[in-house]
């Protein structure tokens, strides 16, 4: 999984995005320098050119959630839920995705 973030993000702030990152195990995260929300209208070549070098590889991980570090129900957590939740089949977690 690719996630794409500005860090002048108004919207929605880059330490959301980097919380939903570092709580996956093999999500790829890319910030954009002086760029908010609209990364594909702000910077479509570079947008473009992240995308495809991520979907060029060969070989990407598996998407897993990390165990939560607290009790308290934290960004991490919920994302980490929420992708329980799309029903990921289960298996390995060394497991790659190659195309």
């Amino acid at each position: 999984m690719a996630v794409l973030w500005g860090e002048q993000d108004t919207l929605i702030p880059i330490t959301h995005g980097q919380a939903f990152a570092q709580s996956m195990q093999g999500v790829v995260f890319k910030s954009f320098a002086g760029n908010g929300h609209h990364l594909h209208r702000e910077r479509p070549a570079a947008f473009v050119e992240s995308v495809r070098g991520f979907l060029d590889e060969p070989c990407v991980p598996r998407v897993r959630p990390l165990a939560a570090h607290s009790a308290a129900p934290s960004l991490a957590a919920r994302a980490s839920a929420a992708l329980r939740r799309m029903a990921v089949p289960p298996g390995p977690s060394d497991l790659k995705i190659c195309l």
